[in-house]
This record gives C-alpha cells, structure tokens and sequence, in this order.
C-alpha cells in the first residue's frame, strides 16, 4: 500500500505540469485569476486597479507562467515601470514562484531577462520608461502584463504601449493586461483610456486592502496611519465582513460607511489601499462632480432647442463638437452627443461629420437647423460658409474665469446631465486640470487642451434658456416638459391656489372654499 501514497513533491510536479499554480496564491489572487479568465474570450484587454502589498508583481508572473505553460510556444511579457523594478520582480517574486518547478521544466536563457520553457514557450522581463522600452521589440506576443503601469509617464505609456509592445500582438490576437495601483495623475492614460474601455467590456476590476486575507488588521491599520487616516480594528473588521459575497461594498461605499462614523479616509490611502482614481481638487477645472446623478441614459427632450458647439483644434489641438440644449423646467444644461476629431483631421472631415447632426434633428426642430457656436479664426469663419455651407457663429470669449467658474458651478449644483456615450467628455470632465498658475487648461497626451471642457464652457454660456413650451400644445407626462400654457387652460376653473376664477384672474374679495 505504501506505493499507493502521492508525495507532496509529486503533487507539485503534476501541478506544475497542468499550468496550475494556484497553491502558491491566497484566496484573492486566486480570485483575480477566475475574474480576468471568465472574460477571456470578450475582449482583449483587462484592467486590474489594486490596492498596495497585495502581491500583484508575485500574481503576474505567477499569471504568466500558467498561460505558458497551457499554451506551448507562445511568448509572454511582463513589462514593469523601470529597469529597476523589472530586476526586483525577478529576485523578489519570479525566482521564488519556480523555485519547485520539476527539473527542466525552466531555464533561464543567456539574457538576464528571459526564460525558456520546456514546451517552446518563453517568457521575458522588460521595463515601459522609455530609455528602455525598444528592448522590449520582436516577436510575436501572445500576453503582455504592464505591471505597475500607472507609475511612468503618460507619454511613455503611450509610446510603449502603443508603438512598442502592444503592436506584437497584431498576429497572434493576444490579451493585454494592465495591473497598477491608480496613478497620481488622473489624466493618466491608465484612467482615460484603459479604464473606460475595460469597463464598457466588463473587464474592469478593483480590489482593496480590505480583502487581502495575507494582511492582518493589525498591518492594515498602520498602513492607513502612514497615509494619516485612523482606523480602528472594530471599522476594520466591520469592512472586512462587508467586503465579500455578491452584495460587497464598493470603495465609494467604505468611504459613506466611514464618513457616517465619524472617520476621515484620506486621499493617499484611498488611491493606495482602496484602488480609487483620486482628483487633486486644488487643480481640477470641474472640482465638485456628481458623476451618478449627472450621468445616465435619459429619453430624448420632447421640446427644447438644440445647439451645436464646438472648440476647433486645427493643427495643435483637437476638435471637440457637443449637441446640447436646455431643459427648461429643471433649469438643466443637457448634453446628448459629442463628436471628437484628432489633431490635423482635415476641415473637410470635420464638417462632414457636424453634418450629420442637422440630417438627425431636422425632424426634432420641426426642419429648422440647430444654432451652430464655433470657436474658430475668423477666415475659418468665412471659409466654413463659403466653401462648405456651414454657418457658424463665435461665442463671446471674454471674462475666461467667469465662464470656467460657471461651468464648474453648473456641476457642484447637479444643473448638468449627460449621456454615457459621450466618453471623451466624460474623460475630460473627470481629469481635466489647470496648467500650475491656474491661467489657462493644461495640456495633454490624451485629452488634448481640455477641448471637451473648452467646447462645454463655451455651450453653457450660449445655451437657449428661453421657454420653449410656447408654441407647443403639450401637457405633462411623465417623459415630457410641463407647458405652463397648455397646463393653465387645462385647469381654467383653477388658479394656481385652487381658487375660482373669475373673468380675467381670481376673485378678489370673499373667502375660498
């Protein structure tokens, strides 16, 4: 019978075998590991935002080496911010997670940053900064994994990732996955890019220190000391319990529950330890955002009067459109739709494009084209008529501070609603800055020179406010304005205290009943 019993080592080398290193991973990291794999199959690209200390650098190459294995000869990159970091993964993490592979199974290659396996498959170390990205060019990958890629610039993300390292995986259709805690820039690629489309294809996912199970209470509370945010181990516990199953608590509602205690979070630990996008206020053009109760799918406006506003951009910047109107009844600037062109399109194309928002409101303004704002020279102002048939008009410009601080207003009031398809705005909103002296937008990679928020400020100012029920027989409903006329005639006998009237007004003398 003694033949009968399995060894532990023989365990390990079956597992090894099948690509499954799941005994080396707590319960967590074995839950990043289902998560990113359920949607495998959707989309090409997964985003893991994740607390500190939770071993993302140890699930990465843990994560890698499975792929390998289950899928001979392929190439697998792990890609860190720096030269340093992509060294300290191979001493700190790599070296320990093969430290029981089966004989042959892995040998190091005559680089010090790569690795053959025994099936063909061969994974390799890299850094994203770029002094060093171009070493990371050939062959044909077929997963990459950017760890910690909130932590170089926005413009070496963007080149590395776009340029260098993402173009392998043109032939062989391979999966991306970027693994970071949130970046100190909110602007950052990471976030305005790679956020939003993970999120649109569910693959999306946020951890906090709270679920760790390899951090005791003891260790997460110091944490949180060094960031200045006190907790105690009854919080602590509390969260924990709460943080788990089908109804777990997100990172904005640990937040609630800790306010509603009596307990500051503060930003540092909120981006460190509970993976949240923080917004540095003091530099934010829209500062107060009420994202939730600004942003949701609405019905189209029965009546109202629609505008097209737009920030040129020519050759430097880019060109954001909005279609915008005013609902009238809840003093709301709504924003329907965007359109949003890159540095250098020609003015032919953009205008194409403008176009065919007069097609698709020629019905809903009863034929009569929308009001067009434009932001452009006056040449381009001739040009646009002349030689397109496209007439716009210049909003006013002066008093720039007045018009962002009205603007921002509109926000903190929740006087602004907009659809979720209008992402670059949202993007804009979100991460949109001041240049250092707060005298004009910053610029950059991405968002451009905030054109969103410039085309934005600008339809605020020049938005219809007037009532548009005037002309139309409408009465309430539900999905409809109020037409304060049709309303009144609909009650004559009634005024508007219940009162009866008489001839031209209310009865001026006795007693209401």
């Amino acid at each position: 019978m003694s033949n009968d019993i399995i060894t532990a080592e023989q365990v390990r080398q079956f597992l090894w075998n099948e690509g499954d290193l799941s005994y080396k991973l707590d319960p967590l990291q074995i839950s990043i590991s289902n998560q990113v794999r359920r949607n495998w199959d959707f989309y090409k690209k997964v985003a893991v935002l994740s607390s500190r200390q939770l071993g993302k650098s140890f699930w990465a190459v843990t994560f890698a080496l499975e792929f390998l294995i289950r899928n001979p000869n392929s190439i697998a990159r792990v890609i860190a911010p720096t030269k340093d970091k992509s060294e300290e993964i191979v001493e700190d993490n790599l070296n320990v997670v093969i430290k029981d592979a089966p004989p042959g199974m892995i040998s190091r290659y005559s680089t010090k940053n790569r690795w053959n396996l025994f099936n063909g498959s061969s994974l390799r170390l890299g850094a994203l900064e770029r002094q060093y990205v171009d070493k990371n060019r050939g062959g044909n990958a077929k997963l990459i994994i950017y760890e910690e890629c909130g932590f170089v610039s926005g413009d070496d993300f963007t080149y590395g990732v776009n340029s260098v390292i993402g173009p392998q995986l043109i032939r062989s259709k391979g999966h991306e996955i970027f693994v970071s805690s949130p970046s100190e820039q909110p602007d950052h690629p990471l976030h305005t890019i790679i956020q939003p489309a993970c999120d649109a294809h569910d693959t999306l996912f946020n951890y906090m220190v709270f679920q760790s199970p390899s951090i005791s209470n003891q260790a997460l509370i110091e944490a949180a000391g060094r960031t200045g945010t006190v907790l105690s181990n009854n919080f602590v516990t509390e969260i924990r319990e709460r943080v788990t199953g089908d109804d777990k608590l997100t990172a904005r509602e640990v937040c609630l529950v800790a306010e509603s205690q009596g307990i500051n979070i503060t930003d540092g630990f909120m981006r460190e330890f509970m993976a949240m996008v923080i917004r540095p206020t003091n530099l934010m053009v829209i500062p107060i955002f009420y994202e939730n109760e600004c942003v949701f799918d609405f019905d189209f406006p029965s009546v109202c009067q629609w505008q097209v506003v737009v920030d040129w951009g020519g050759v430097r910047d880019k060109t954001v459109a909005l279609l915008m109107t005013y609902e009238f009844n809840t003093d709301t600037d709504v924003v329907w739709a965007e359109k949003v062109f890159s540095e250098n399109t020609s003015t032919n194309e953009i205008v194409s494009g403008l176009k065919e928002w007069d097609n698709f409101l020629s019905d809903k303004n009863r034929g009569n084209r929308p009001p067009r704002w434009a932001d452009v020279p006056g040449q381009l102002q001739v040009d646009l008529l002349n030689m397109f048939d496209y007439q716009v008009q210049l909003p006013p410009k002066t008093d720039w501070l007045g018009a962002v601080n009205t603007m921002a207003a509109r926000f903190a009031t929740k006087k602004v609603k907009i659809k979720p398809s209008c992402k670059f705005l949202l993007a804009t909103i979100k991460a949109g800055l001041f240049n250092k002296n707060k005298t004009d937008f910053a610029r950059s990679g991405e968002l451009g020179h905030m054109d969103a928020l410039a085309a934005l400020m600008y339809g605020i100012r020049v938005l219809n406010r007037e009532n548009p029920y005037q002309d139309h027989n409408v009465t309430h409903s539900n999905n409809m304005f109020i037409n304060p006329e049709a309303f009144k005639d609909h009650n004559q006998n009634q005024d508007s205290f219940g009162g009866k009237v008489f001839g031209s007004g209310p009865k001026k003398f006795g007693s209401y009943k």
